[in-house]
């Protein structure tokens, strides 16, 4: 029986060996976690057959070569983009331009952005830079902080890609050689036939006596409706605390003073070193029976932005306007001036809303072909363009309409 349950078993034994042999030369190695596959390095088995892992892998596929190339870009590129004013005395004015050059191979593209709440901003002399061209932009700054350290920012927006928006930077430390008390002229709301009337006082903390040896407003269109007067007074009366010297500068401003917000500057010469100019805006907004209205006036500044503008295309754009009271029944305009004078302006017949109300449609045009420029009394540039309208309102005989655009090659 042993013998028998022997003989069975090495019969079994062989036929698996001899099983494994004919799979392997008809299959090649199996593989099981029980039964590894041998290696390169125990060399053929089971009759001399080479393992798959032998046989030398075919070569891998070379990838397709890109033929898509990158397109050409602009790159802004600013000459500094922090400036150091130094020392400034409080109530004086700073300016620096920035130098933007388009260092790419497409067009750059720059729009002003957002300032700082005391920065200006002037927009590019050139908005549009073929590659390699260069332009200025402007970066102005008043001390109207206390004494001590400032710093100041302003954005310019560009369509470069790897720099969509340039920050340029000014700082300094402000001193108290002279100080200036309120920090502008504030005449508030007011009505176009009023008369209105503000004060400053301006004094030195050093031991020369200020002296002012020119107070005027920078308003040369109509230099009338301004006056500004010096008048010396003792140290003590003044509301700067610690200065050993003071005057006070009177403004009359006033009447028929252009409607919307105030934008005038009182430029004031002095006798001390280091503030030779200081600079106090007039502050407020004007008000009276015609008003204006539509798309890019804006009613604060008294201003209608066209934007850049394509020479080629040139810019239309309407305004309404509004007069109230008892007089609007016999509402009536004229266009009394253009500057520049190839701006084109039309007042429609006039329309009543009611009683008390009128409205006269004013198309403004600027004609395509014209040369490349700024018109922005708020940077650099020409100044703004206007329109002057005589009215037949008693109170508001004339309406100035300001304009600001760039016109782009």
């Amino acid at each position: 029986m042993r013998n028998a349950i022997f003989t069975i078993l090495f019969s079994a034994a062989v036929g698996a060996a001899a099983g494994t042999w004919l799979a392997y030369r008809d299959t090649g190695p199996m593989t099981t976690a029980f039964y590894p596959s041998p290696t390169e390095a125990e060399g053929p088995s089971f009759g001399g057959a080479t393992p798959p892992s032998a046989v030398e892998p075919a070569p891998a596929a070379t990838p397709p070569i890109n033929t898509v190339t990158e397109a050409p870009t602009p790159h802004a590129e600013v000459d500094s983009s922090v400036h150091d004013f130094g020392t400034m005395i409080r109530g004086g004015t700073e300016s620096h331009d920035f130098v933007v050059t388009n260092t790419g191979a497409a067009p750059l593209s720059l729009e002003m952005g957002s300032t700082s709440c005391k920065c200006t901003l002037s927009d590019a002399a050139i908005s549009d830079l073929a590659p390699g061209e260069s332009t200025t932009v402007t970066l102005t700054w008043v001390a109207k902080v206390n004494a001590g350290p400032f710093r100041q920012t302003a954005n310019v927006l560009t369509n470069d890609p790897r720099h969509p928006r340039l920050v340029l930077s000014v700082e300094g430390q402000v001193t108290d050689v002279t100080g200036m008390k309120p920090r502008e002229f504030l005449v508030g709301k007011v009505n176009a036939a009023d008369t209105v009337e503000a004060s400053v006082y301006l004094g030195s903390y050093e031991d020369t006596p200020i002296a002012v040896t020119a107070a005027m407003s920078n308003n040369t269109r109509n230099p009338d409706l301004y006056q500004v007067s010096v008048v010396p007074i003792e140290a003590a009366e003044s509301p700067l605390e610690g200065a050993t010297s003071a005057v006070r500068i009177d403004l009359v401003a006033g009447p028929g003073l252009p409607l919307g917000g105030l934008t005038e500057w009182v430029e004031i010469e002095t006798n001390l070193e280091g503030a030779a100019k200081v600079l106090a805006p007039v502050v407020g907004a004007v008000e009276g029976d015609i008003s204006l209205h539509g798309r890019g006036w804006n009613r604060e500044l008294g201003v209608l932005n066209f934007g850049t503008i394509p020479s080629a295309e040139g810019a239309t754009a309407k305004l309404l306007v509004s007069f109230k009271g008892d007089t609007a029944a016999d509402a009536a305009i004229e266009i009394a001036e253009t500057d520049p004078a190839w701006i084109v302006a039309q007042a429609e017949p006039p329309r009543a809303v009611s009683e008390t109300k009128t409205h006269i449609p004013l198309t403004l045009r600027i004609p395509p072909g014209q040369a490349p420029a700024i018109h922005n009394e708020s940077g650099q540039g020409i100044g703004d363009a206007h329109v002057v309208l005589k009215t037949n309102n008693p109170e508001t005989p004339e309406v100035d309409v300001r304009l600001r655009f760039i016109i782009a090659q």
